[in-house]
């Protein structure tokens, strides 16, 4: 067993990681880009995962380093660029509307089965062309991450969410509601006394410095946050319509109880969202699968300790499929 996982791992690491983009149109007309990658060698019985990232962000979040990462245990990964990122645009020009937001996410999940490739297509591994066996899974495991996590739980506000989707996966997910408890917390935690002496001892110079604290672990290359904050302003050229998002809240008695695998991973070190508001959205969707993690910042999936979260993630699936 052992000798073939070691086989498994030098094949993955020869293959160079290929990433491929999908056009999906919605039923609104909206074009939507999905990127996806294939891994060396699939691992048949677990769901294809689809990644859906929260404001002001692309699929390309996902794209740096979990896509390889998770195509070496076996994963095929795709992520959606929502309404309003660069790639994908907004039909509408104005802002982000939650609804639509969701009935987007709801149009690709109804048609994932057009939009998977069921892995029958050819890798090339040290030469030679070989092909993937279909996997026994159609149905995605659906991970949100901030602003993706409320998508994603208003999914579930669907009575038939039992037949669309094989898992669901929050991270550091953005407050569920209208309350100032959040604000409250925030103010007056230790997090809030962290950037204040940040600013007054001169340790903050520009947007880079800022962006570090609020968004990254302690060990970040600046060049990296340059290069992340670049690209993000790049999928910021569309706000969501707080207006919209106050009215349109996922309500707990809306929500479709069910048997889904669900994860909720905060990050200890996360200065956005805090184990409470992760606690509180796991609260809202009827489950206690929460995991916190210390090292990665409120952008878990970029930055040094990017396989943290993923090891967490491959845990659940590997303990549910």
């Amino acid at each position: 067993m052992l000798f073939f996982l070691i086989i498994i791992l030098i094949l993955s690491l020869s293959t160079s990681l290929k990433i491929y983009t999908k056009q999906f149109i919605t039923n609104s007309n909206q074009n939507l880009i999905i990127k996806y990658s294939n891994p060396t060698m699939l691992k048949e019985d677990v769901p294809p995962i689809l990644f859906i990232h929260g404001s002001n962000a692309g699929s390309w979040i996902y794209e740096e380093h979990w896509f390889k990462y998770l195509n070496y245990f076996g994963f095929t990964t795709y992520s959606l660029n929502m309404r309003g990122s660069n790639e994908s645009g907004n039909i509408l020009n104005g802002t982000l509307k939650i609804n639509n937001l969701v009935d987007d996410l709801t149009d690709v999940i109804n048609k994932f089965d057009d939009i998977h490739i069921h892995n029958s297509s050819s890798v090339e591994i040290l030469g030679m062309e070989c092909k993937n066996k279909e996997s026994s899974y159609n149905k995605p495991i659906i991970i949100g991450h901030s602003f993706g996590g409320i998508i994603l739980t208003k999914l579930f506000e669907n009575q038939n969410i039992s037949n669309m989707i094989s898992g669901s996966i929050w991270l550091s997910p953005f407050p569920h509601t209208n309350s100032i408890d959040y604000i409250f917390r925030f103010l007056f935690s230790n997090k809030l006394l962290k950037i204040l002496i940040n600013i007054f001892t001169g340790k903050i110079k520009d947007k880079y410095d800022i962006q570090k604290l609020l968004f990254y672990d302690n060990e970040i290359s600046i060049e990296d946050v340059k290069t992340y904050t670049d690209r993000f302003e790049k999928d910021s050229k569309f706000s969501i319509d707080m207006e919209s998002l106050s009215n349109n809240f996922p309500v707990e008695s809306e929500i479709k109880y069910n048997n889904i695998p669900k994860l909720f991973i905060g990050s200890n070190d996360d200065i956005l969202v805090d184990y409470t508001t992760v606690s509180e959205t796991a609260k809202l969707l009827n489950s206690t699968n929460i995991k916190m993690v210390d090292g990665p910042g409120h952008n878990m999936m970029l930055g040094k300790y990017y396989n943290i979260v993923a090891n967490k993630i491959i845990d659940f699936i590997f303990n549910n499929y």
